[in-house]
């Protein structure tokens, strides 16, 4: 759920499009593989996939917000494990279902 520097490069160049001019509601989606949560994450207090997904959401959300995107027009919602776009049965697919999805919401 910490962003990387890559992370808040690709997120910096999102919302240098989406600031000057928004308009539209963003929802940021968070998610997470089917993976238990491992005992560092419960040591800080992250006990689920769904805190997981949660706190990975509103970590990509606060980032946009410090890079010019309306606090007001930006909200963050966790949805665990739900939605995998990859089997959870592979390394792979487990790294394709920890994601963060922006979605344009509308007016």
């Amino acid at each position: 759920y910490e962003l990387t520097e890559a992370g808040k490069e690709t997120i910096a160049k999102v919302a240098q499009i989406l600031a000057p001019e928004q308009q539209e509601r963003l929802v940021v989606n968070g998610y997470t593989d089917n993976a238990p949560v491992g005992a560092t994450l419960q040591n800080q207090g992250i006990t689920s996939n769904q805190i997981l997904s949660e706190k990975r959401a509103d970590a990509v959300m606060q980032y946009m917000i410090s890079q010019g995107v309306k606090a007001e027009l930006v909200s963050a919602q966790g949805w665990g494990e739900a939605d995998p776009i990859a089997p959870n049965s592979t390394t792979q697919g487990r790294s394709q279902n920890r994601r963060v999805e922006i979605t344009l919401a509308g007016m």
